[in-house]
């Protein structure tokens, strides 16, 4: 008894497939992954992420995620997802570290669509990669002294590369 065209053209693709997936699993395991590298600021050596939560109100949220690349620059991009706020306040982010004296402001949230989308690219020439919480402040609109009320948080969790 011979087999059917149906059953070789069966027994041809299964194999193709085996095939076709030790070959995908054979590539990933060989393939070295390069160091992320920025155009401007080199490789990266750090980075940090941290999901924000709102402190008293639950719709509040988003990410934070920071960058040290070898030349010393910081990078931390911030998108927060909160109301806008009246015209005379800002929302400051901050990295908080062990105590609280030690805190760098990295700017202002800004709201370019009008609605609940903030964020925030800030650079910096400092290690920041020992800050271990990102707040996120209602501020007096321009002031940064000293962090106002804080309506959202993150713990980073940080990876050495």
């Amino acid at each position: 008894h011979s087999p059917s065209f149906t059953s070789l053209f069966m027994q041809l693709r299964t194999l193709s497939i085996a095939f076709l997936s030790i070959t995908v699993l054979i590539a990933g395991c060989t393939h070295k992954v390069q160091d992320a590298q920025h155009p401007q600021f080199g490789k990266e050596a750090w980075v940090g992420v941290a999901a924000l939560s709102g402190v008293n109100n639950a719709s509040v949220n988003g990410a934070a995620t920071g960058h040290f690349f070898a030349d010393g620059t910081f990078v931390e991009r911030v998108q927060l997802n909160v109301e806008p706020l009246a015209s005379t306040q800002d929302y400051g982010v901050w990295l908080l570290g062990a105590t609280e004296a030690d805190r760098v402001f990295l700017g202002f949230l800004q709201n370019a669509t009008k609605d609940v989308r903030h964020s925030l690219t800030a650079n910096k020439k400092q290690d920041l990669t020992a800050f271990s919480t990102v707040s996120i402040t209602i501020q007096p609109q321009g002031k940064s002294d000293v962090p106002g009320k804080e309506i959202a948080r993150g713990t980073v969790k940080g990876i050495q590369k």
